[in-house]
């Protein structure tokens, strides 16, 4: 079954970051939107991400944004980096999923999901920290990882899953030792991300290390596959919850998602 080398070994598979996404992240960094959109404009299947992704129903805009300096002007520094990030998730999907029931279009769904509703979030609660923002694309990344992994072992997954009633996450912790979080910190090394990224999922999982921005995070992963578009694409197998949100928290949250009863 799954051990350390299997994951190993598929995390060494992810592809490094492809340059164009480097050189598009080096123009941001300097500030320098116009060149940025410039650099991503060679790249057709970007654009076609970035067209799809901004125009979704979430972002609320009226008026279809078509050209590529719009779009990374409309989103901002920030806010562009995060959506290169679940671009560049994207083209490390499955192309049939077979744990998890998913397709292109709903993943892409759950990343604009997960992408709007951590800003709002971080705007409520007044942060304003880049890394923090961009921490959020681990999650997807992680769930395509999960598949990999699971899909190298398949029926002997199902037929655990089926006699016994464990959990994709249990199997996981069993078999690896390490949960879905510690995994999140394997892609973010694989990608060098910051110390600060990295902290943020070694604390996740930890129920003693828990903090604002934890909090938050796991409300929002609850939040988001909950929703009738993933609430049965099996996920509830992968991401456990012992959550102790107080009262003000739960409010900032749901004002922040915008969420109506």
């Amino acid at each position: 079954m799954i051990n350390q080398a299997d994951i190993d070994r598929i995390i060494s598979q992810i592809p490094a970051i492809p340059a164009i996404l480097k050189t598009c992240q080096s123009a941001l960094a300097s500030g320098d939107l116009a060149k940025a959109a410039a650099v991503a404009s060679n790249d057709l299947a970007l654009v076609g991400y970035m067209r799809s992704i901004i125009n979704k129903p979430i972002f609320g805009f009226k008026k279809e944004i078509k050209e590529i300096s719009q779009i990374f002007a409309t989103l901002g520094v920030d806010e562009t980096i995060n959506v290169l990030y679940s671009y560049y998730v994207l083209l490390t999907t499955p192309k049939k999923w077979q744990i998890f029931d998913m397709d292109t279009h709903k993943f892409a769904n759950l990343q604009a999901n997960f992408m709007f509703n951590w800003g709002q979030i971080l705007k409520e609660i007044s942060i304003n920290d880049k890394e923090i923002l961009k921490s959020i694309t681990l999650i997807p990344a992680s769930i395509c990882l999960c598949e990999k992994i699971f899909e190298t072992n398949l029926d002997d997954l199902r037929l655990i899953n089926k006699t016994s009633g464990v959990s994709y996450s249990e199997i996981l912790r069993r078999q690896s030792g390490l949960d879905i979080f510690e995994l999140c910190c394997l892609v973010g090394q694989k990608w060098q991300l910051s110390s600060t990224i990295i902290d943020i999922f070694s604390r996740l999982g930890k129920k003693d290390r828990q903090d604002k921005i934890t909090t938050y995070i796991n409300l929002l992963i609850s939040y988001e596959l909950s929703k009738s578009e993933f609430r049965n694409a099996g996920f509830g197998e992968l991401f456990e919850f012992d959550l102790e949100p107080s009262e003000d928290e739960v409010e900032t949250f749901m004002r922040a998602v915008s969420y109506e009863a």
